[in-house]
């Protein structure tokens, strides 16, 4: 390491700043970094997904937790730390402003300007170049997988994994109570941007206890006690903040790393800025991990020089560690498979690395930091001409990807398109399906775009997308309540997905409801100024049911089954899924007796189903049913649940089960109930 001096340091940093001054006014215009044009115009995806969440925040009443907000999911709320919309911004925001106002510009200026900066302090632990630091700003700065992140801004604050990195090398050289406080701040400002970048970030401060623990010291129990605080403590934080911590999802093993990724040249502006991201599995995008030219030509070059990884054990173990998370169990060298090893039970246990791919970013910058040290170690003659050549063939190489970002960012891209005028008065607005759940792509694109229109008009939400759903959130529940329940004053529901507008009907949202068609979607609202479009007629009302009715089964059964039924050859009635429902044609202003004869299908041999029954927007009764046993459900149903004579019944069911598993013969995948018989009479007046 070279002699350092406090002129030399201020030079690196400088240049470490001013290079995130030109990488930042290069990239982004005003009106992004401000918060009110470019990119934010009218953002599409996840992009929209969380300024949804970070205005609606602000709009909303404080609250504890301070993060949730009950304007989202709303009347249920949602904490806003699962919409992606950078919980510590947001907060910023609504402690900073009176009014709602666009932060996450702000956050993005400050990871393209921190980004160099965060470099040069993990290279000085290692080399005190000038040079060095030039070079290692500019890598950074155009690391092709930051500039591939765009469209998920909070996934932007890598200078977030270079400062832990920084801190790991200074750790390793000496473990000291002020480093272990500033890896403790950094991992608490990371697990507030981003979990996966706190995720990233606490992974790689761990080398130092690995070291500790490789080496067999005898204090090596010693060097856990502060990793773990330095850890615990962001977490009890965000916990704090937040109230919950989100869980973990599907998809360890389709959004991985390719093998070849970080070598094989993408989008590149050397070899073809055509040439695809390379993708085995149709998710592999997330594992984009290209280091680009001139970072590649410095690693090939410091490779003589791997002996002084020696010294490292611990940063070794653990980088390794993070690259065979982000390969997952299932290893593709381009489209060729080359381990298999199923994809359970590593999606439970990593199923909080959801995008496994990512785990690699904090192994792309050590190998970068690495080979920058190891090339500021060569003689002079070979090592300027080296740097140099680095940071051109490294400018050249990400030109794509560059000017990719530039149009992203300036709005010329990934832009919401042309979207269903709102009816002006409304104040509840829900989108069905809820971002996340549909399969049709312009449904998708089209669903998280209007839902940010909603909040800018100051409208509460009835769904939202989120990237880990709250433990009472399914898709089926909310899209049976948005096509069967009558719409609230002054509420808008808009239907994107076209196999949903097929089987909407409009009667049942009440006799107030409005329905028209615009922009390929269906509004429907409640004492709102309803825009121009082709009118819905107010067809599908509940079949008719007189009372008594008694012993209804089979197919005289089918005009009363709502949402999540199927019917079997045999004339038997399944629910398919976690929700079914039941619409009966009733008269008014009286209390009733309903009784369901049903058959529970448990998930394992001699457990029971737990059912919970509703009827309109009330909680009748949560039963648990007897595994395979034909049983009565008898509910009373009082006047006040039957609205404009139509008796809404929803049965809730956690987890239906496979009936393949249970031996049980049905036209459905997800088996809770078979409904055997239905009676229905008035409730003796007492």
């Amino acid at each position: 390491m070279s002699r350092d001096t406090p002129a030399g340091k201020a030079a690196a940093y400088a240049v470490a700043l001013a290079c995130g001054v030109v990488l930042l006014f290069t990239l982004m215009p005003l009106d992004a970094i401000t918060g009110t044009g470019g990119l934010w115009r009218s953002p599409a995806g996840d992009m929209a997904q969380g300024l949804t969440g970070h205005l609606a925040l602000q709009q909303d009443a404080w609250r504890f937790p301070p993060l949730f907000a009950e304007n989202l999911f709303w009347p249920h709320g949602v904490s806003v730390a699962l919409t992606d919309s950078n919980p510590l911004f947001s907060l910023l925001a609504k402690l900073l402003s009176p009014r709602p106002v666009n932060l996450l510009g702000a956050w993005l200026a400050c990871c393209w300007v921190l980004q160099p900066v965060a470099a040069v302090y993990a290279l000085r632990a290692l080399s005190r170049s000038l040079a060095g630091a030039v070079t290692v700003a500019v890598l950074a700065g155009l690391f092709p997988a930051l500039l591939f992140r765009i469209g998920h801004v909070n996934l932007c604050g890598h200078f977030l994994i270079l400062l832990a990195l920084g801190l790991s090398l200074r750790l390793l050289q000496g473990a000291t109570r002020r480093r272990w406080v500033a890896a403790g701040a950094v991992l608490t400002v990371a697990i507030l941007c981003h979990p996966y970048l706190f995720m990233a970030s606490a992974a790689t401060l761990a080398a130092a206890p690995v070291q500790t623990t490789i080496r067999r010291r005898p204090e090596w129990w010693h060097a856990w006690l502060p990793y773990l605080v330095a850890c615990v403590v962001p977490v009890i934080v965000f916990v704090v903040l937040a109230g919950t911590l989100g869980g973990g999802d599907k998809g360890f093993v389709t959004y991985s790393m390719n093998l070849l990724s970080p070598f094989w040249p993408q989008r590149s502006g050397l070899f073809g800025p055509g040439l695809p991201v390379i993708d085995a599995t149709g998710g592999q995008y997330e594992g984009f991990c290209y280091l680009g030219a001139g970072s590649l030509l410095l690693i090939l070059a410091s490779l003589p020089q791997l002996g002084g990884l020696r010294r490292w054990p611990g940063l070794v173990a653990v980088l390794a560690g993070l690259t065979l998370i982000a390969l997952s169990s299932r290893v593709y060298a381009g489209h060729v498979k080359l381990i298999d090893l199923g994809a359970k039970p590593w999606e439970d246990i990593f199923a909080v690395f959801r995008a496994s791919g990512r785990a690699f970013w904090p192994v792309g910058y050590a190998l970068i930091i690495g080979a920058v040290a190891a090339a500021c170690q060569m003689p002079a003659p070979l090592r300027l001409p080296l740097l140099a050549i680095a940071i051109v063939l490294q400018v050249i190489d990400t030109t794509p990807l560059r000017l990719a970002a530039e149009d992203a960012l300036a709005g010329r891209i990934a832009q919401a398109g042309t979207l269903p005028a709102l009816p002006s008065g409304g104040t509840l607005l829900t989108v069905l399906p809820t971002p996340g759940c549909g399969i049709d792509p312009t449904s998708r694109a089209l669903s998280s775009p209007v839902l940010l229109a909603g909040v800018r008009a100051g409208m509460r939400l009835g769904d939202v997308g989120v990237g880990r759903a709250p433990s009472w959130f399914n898709c089926e529940e909310v899209l049976s309540d948005g096509l069967e329940l009558p719409l609230r004053p002054k509420e808008v529901r808009l239907f994107t997905d076209p196999a949903v507008q097929q089987v909407l009907r409009p009667a049942l949202l009440g006799p107030g409801a409005i329905c028209r068609r615009d922009a390929g979607a269906v509004l429907c609202g409640r004492d709102v100024a309803m825009p121009a479009g082709d009118a819905v007629a107010a067809t599908g009302a509940a079949a008719r049911l007189d009372v008594p009715a008694i012993g209804l089964s089979g197919p005289s059964l089918a005009p009363y089954l709502g949402f999540g039924w199927r019917v079997a050859a045999d004339g038997g009635v399944w629910s398919e899924g976690p929700r079914a429902s039941l619409l009966l044609g009733v008269e008014p202003g009286r209390d009733l007796r309903l009784t369901l004869r049903v058959e529970g299908i448990a998930t394992r041999a001699g457990g029971t189903r737990r059912v919970t029954v509703s009827a309109g927007r009330q909680r009748l009764a949560e039963l648990d049913l007897p595994d395979r046993e034909a049983r009565d459900l008898a509910l009373r149903i009082p006047r006040s649940a039957i609205e404009d004579g139509t008796l809404r019944l929803a049965l809730d069911f956690f987890r239906p089960v496979d009936p393949e598993r249970r031996g049980v013969v049905a036209p459905v995948n997800r088996a809770a109930v078979r409904l055997l018989s239905l009676d229905l009479a008035a409730e003796p007046r007492p």
